[in-house]
């Protein structure tokens, strides 16, 4: 009997976790204007999977098409606000947080089949995006890490829905990083073809 309390215990602690919104109310918290925050559970830590099954009933309860864009673009918010948590605690992880930011974000639409207020939430959090992406790059000194954040910049610079003076910005980005000596000559080839591209060139 004893056995069966704890086991009940320990299921509503789970259920509790996976239904409380702390985790990801925190990162809103800490936000300001042009940032995200940062992430309270991130795949360094051994209860990450966790959160995974919280966003598949997220998505299960999301019954519009409305909804649903809002939690893919929440969730690629969160995918970068893990990345960003692991600057310093563990960088060889961000290429894959990296890889789940982009696949959430190519589930969204662009202005050309999309307007009103999800056009411009999505214009604001991509922009945001840019900004906190290229401070990583500034912060980290793991070249993978870097290389997989030049990658997602390049996939948020091909949609169409990137404010002018944000994506001006990140296209210099890649113009300066282009000519960087950390870069090897095959990685500066395409850093410069994609800011040639980016700019217009």
């Amino acid at each position: 009997m004893k056995g069966f309390r704890v086991w009940g215990l320990g299921f509503s602690l789970i259920i509790f976790v996976l239904l409380y919104p702390i985790p990801y109310t925190l990162g809103a918290i800490l936000a300001s204007e042009n940032d995200i925050g940062y992430s309270s559970l991130d795949p360094s830590n051994p209860f990450y999977f966790i959160k995974g099954i919280r966003e598949e009933i997220e998505l299960k309860l999301a019954l519009t098409p409305y909804v649903k864009h809002v939690r893919h673009l929440e969730f690629a918010t969160r995918r970068l606000r893990e990345a960003r948590n692991l600057v310093d605690k563990n960088p060889s992880l961000i290429p894959a947080s990296l890889e789940r930011y982009t696949s959430n974000l190519n589930t969204l639409l662009d202005r050309r089949t999309i307007s009103g207020e999800l056009a411009l939430k999505i214009e604001s959090s991509l922009t945001s995006h840019l900004f906190v992406l290229q401070k990583m790059h500034e912060d980290l000194k793991d070249n993978n890490a870097k290389r997989s954040i030049r990658s997602a910049v390049d996939k948020i610079l091909r949609r169409p829905d990137i404010e002018k003076p944000a994506r001006l910005k990140a296209c210099e980005f890649l113009k300066k990083e282009a000519s960087s000596s950390a870069l090897n000559q095959a990685e500066q080839i395409v850093t410069k073809e994609r800011a040639q591209k980016c700019l217009g060139v």
